[in-house]
C-alpha cells in the first residue's frame, strides 16, 4: 500500500566543485562516505550529487507526516544495473515496516527523483495516511 510519495528537481551546477576532499564545503556534509564514492567514481560527479540529493529530498516529502526526517537522515546506495536504494537507518525501528521504491535520472541541466514509501506488511507509524 502506498503511504507516500516525493519528488525532487535540481540543478545540477549548484553541485558543480563538489568532491571527497571538499570538507571545507558545507555541501560535503550532506553526503556519507558511501554516497562520495559513488559520486566522485564517475565522470561528471555534479550529476551524481544533483541525483543522490534529489532521493534524499523526495524521500523526505515522500514521509511527511509519517515521521519527522531530514536529508542528513537519508541515506542513498548505489546497486549497479538496478534502481538506488533509499534507506533511513536513523528511523529504523519507526520504519521498519515501510519499503521504497526510488528513481533518479538527470540531463545535462537538470536532476530529478521521484520516491515511493510503502507500507509492507499494514504496520504504519501513528497517524499515518494512506492513499
Amino acid at each position: 500500500m502506498i503511504v507516500g510519495l516525493g519528488i525532487d528537481c535540481e540543478e545540477i551546477s549548484r553541485w558543480e566543485g563538489l568532491s571527497h576532499t571538499s570538507r571545507t564545503d558545507s555541501r560535503f556534509a550532506l553526503f556519507t562516505e558511501s554516497e562520495h564514492r559513488y559520486c566522485t567514481s564517475n565522470a561528471h560527479p555534479a550529476q551524481h550529487y544533483a541525483g543522490r540529493w534529489c532521493l534524499k529530498e523526495a524521500t523526505v516529502k515522500a514521509l511527511t507526516g509519517l515521521v519527522a526526517i531530514t536529508t542528513r537522515d537519508v541515506e542513498v546506495e548505489h546497486i549497479p544495473n538496478e534502481n538506488p536504494r533509499v534507506m533511513v537507518p536513523s528511523k529504523a525501528n519507526v520504519l521498519s515496516e515501510i519499503s521504497f521504491m526510488a528513481s533518479v535520472t538527470h540531463s545535462e541541466l537538470t536532476a530529478a527523483a521521484v520516491v515511493i514509501a510503502l507500507a509492507t506488511t499494514g504496520g504504519l507509524p501513528s497517524g499515518a495516511r494512506t492513499f
